[in-house]
């Protein structure tokens, strides 16, 4: 037995508020050894506001057994019950069907597929990234991130701020770190941390793991793993304040 990690990306999902986008989230359900879902979720993402193509941060996480076939339903809803935490009580979006071994059979460990309601009625597309999590001593590094001169275009309404940190495979991009926004011109986030398992692909063009990397780590290697963009569509400079090892 080991353990999978899934990284979820949406796209395209339909808008369901009026005045606003969807706000997606994903839950994962277990199918029983007999065929019948379990009715609790497995495990759920965060939730992802005013975003039709919302790329998730957190990680689902399950057991890995080789010999079975583990099937696997993730459920799209828009919330709209944010003080509720019961999938059922959101609205629905669709659902996407598969099993671990297919996914973990693609290359790069990538599917990608259709968000349906009913049958022949598609509802967006989904993009799951899996990978065997190996390496139990993965380093754990500290961000210290700030933004300078981000220009203010609105005088009525403060437009806020937000970086984000994501993990690049192929040609899709999946999110490991999303930071609160900020309304300043020259923000200064709350140091983070994120470790070797976050920032590293693990999977060579053979399908073979890749060994971490090796030696002394620096600003320049952690910004090639983990590529910032999304600055709320503005153009502004990025500087990496300091670094812990």
């Amino acid at each position: 037995m080991s353990v999978v990690e899934l990284r979820i990306a949406v796209k395209n999902i339909p808008t369901l508020d009026i005045l606003s986008q969807s706000d997606p989230q994903v839950f994962l359900f277990l199918q029983k050894s007999y065929g019948i879902w379990d009715e609790n979720p497995h495990c759920k993402t965060e939730i992802v506001k005013n975003n039709s193509n919302p790329k998730f941060t957190t990680p689902l996480i399950m057991d890995y057994h080789f010999e079975e076939l583990q099937r696997i339903k993730l459920i799209v809803v828009d919330v709209d019950k944010f003080d509720n935490p019961r999938w059922q009580a959101q609205e629905y979006v669709g659902e996407f069907i598969t099993d671990i071994g297919s996914i973990l059979g693609k290359q790069k460990g990538i599917m990608q597929g259709s968000l349906t309601r009913r049958v022949g009625e598609k509802r967006g597309e989904i993009i799951i990234a899996a990978r065997e999590v190996r390496n139990e001593n993965s380093k754990n590094y500290k961000f210290h991130i700030s933004g300078y001169n981000i220009p203010i275009s609105s005088f009525i309404t403060k437009e806020k701020t937000y970086y984000e940190i994501v993990r690049i495979i192929e040609d899709s991009e999946f999110s490991v770190h999303r930071s609160t926004s900020s309304s300043s011109k020259n923000p200064e986030w709350e140091p983070m941390y994120l470790s070797e398992n976050d920032l590293w692909n693990n999977v060579n063009d053979n399908g073979t793991e890749t060994p971490y990397h090796q030696g002394p780590v620096t600003s320049i290697d952690i910004l090639n793993a983990g590529q910032i963009i999304d600055w709320y569509k503005k153009v502004c400079e990025v500087k990496l304040v300091s670094l812990e090892l």
